[in-house]
């Protein structure tokens, strides 16, 4: 194996000797696994064979894994139960497309630059996801000062990555930095900036499995009939009049792509005005349901069911806690 020491120029590689490729597979095994973490990632970067070893024995306790898209490079959050390991990637500002030079990791105990063993952007980013096996958190914020990224760039490092959550504050989300989020195509993406109207459109029609839009992004009943998200969150105050025009319709077989509705409502309960021409039916006052929303079982009360045209039901009450107007299809097992 060739190892590049830190402070050496490009060109001076030197030979050493490194045992642990020499044992059995079931020796390593059991070296591997007396690292702790710290020199386990470490180990990881070491290069391929190294990552392989790593990954068949360690099973980490991770709450999260995060990446922050920046200007000059990625950052990168790994949150373990008992410790927060940082990781920065620069970019190779003299020619983007290039491996990065070294790798800037921080421990609870101190900080690291390792060379980096000429691995892409790209594979890093995948090595990290594999050696934690986890998807990404991303987030683009007013610290990332992303207006001088090369996008076509970014949108090859992420593509085929696999984010379960991404979240975009600054700066304006704008219909060329769209192809970023739609290379990516999060699970949950939750743009919290103002949207223009082409770029509003641009994350409807994206089969999102949530989608979060927050004002001073308004939201009309065109737009939510061709929402592709299965789940669209808004903040935003729709009149009873606009539900009773939306049950209506998606009675009527319109937008069925969409399972969950979560919009603000001010009252503690839903106004007749809503079902005025509807048939539907009311759960009795003592009775309640638990259904499971952003992975928390919250129980609701005052429940109305409506029933599509083609036999499939849903429920429709408020959760006072969180002022939320909740339309939830009902899946087979309600």
């Amino acid at each position: 194996m060739r190892f590049r020491p830190y402070g050496s120029q490009v060109g001076e590689d030197v030979v050493f000797e490194f045992p642990f490729l020499n044992l059995p597979e079931k020796a390593a095994k059991n070296v591997t696994r007396m690292l702790d973490t710290e020199n386990m990632f470490i180990f990881s970067l070491c290069s391929r064979v190294c990552r392989k070893h790593v990954t068949s024995v360690y099973r980490p306790a991770l709450r999260f894994l995060s990446v922050a898209i920046e200007r000059r490079g990625l950052n990168f959050k790994i949150a373990l139960n008992n410790q927060d390991i940082f990781v920065y990637i620069g970019y190779n500002r003299m020619n983007p497309p290039a491996p990065p030079y070294w790798i800037q990791v921080k421990f609870p105990n101190g900080e690291k630059h390792l060379r980096n063993p000429n691995w892409s952007h790209r594979e890093l980013i995948r090595h990290f996801m594999r050696v934690f096996n986890q998807e990404l958190v991303g987030f683009v914020s007013r610290e990332s000062i992303i207006s001088g990224v090369n996008l076509n760039y970014l949108c090859h490092i992420f593509k085929g990555s696999k984010f379960k959550d991404f979240q975009w504050s600054y700066p304006e989300l704008t219909s060329e930095r769209c192809r970023l989020i739609n290379s990516i195509l999060p699970k949950k993406f939750n743009p919290r900036c103002g949207l223009s109207t082409e770029v509003k459109r641009n994350l409807l029609i994206q089969h999102y499995e949530s989608l979060s839009l927050y004002t001073p992004t308004k939201l009309n009943l065109d737009d939510l009939l061709v929402t592709n998200a299965t789940e669209l969150n808004y903040n935003g105050f729709w009149t009873d009049k606009d539900w009773n025009r939306f049950l209506k319709l998606w009675i009527g077989m319109a937008n069925i792509r969409v399972k969950t509705l979560k919009f603000f409502y001010g009252g503690n309960q839903i106004d007749d005005d809503v079902f005025r021409g509807i048939p539907h039916r009311i759960m009795g006052p003592e009775e309640s349901k638990e259904i499971v929303l952003d992975g928390e079982s919250i129980t609701v009360r005052n429940v109305r069911f409506i029933l599509r045209k083609d036999g499939v039901e849903a429920m429709v009450s408020v959760y006072s806690r969180w002022h939320q107007f909740i339309f939830v299809v009902c899946d087979d097992e309600s």
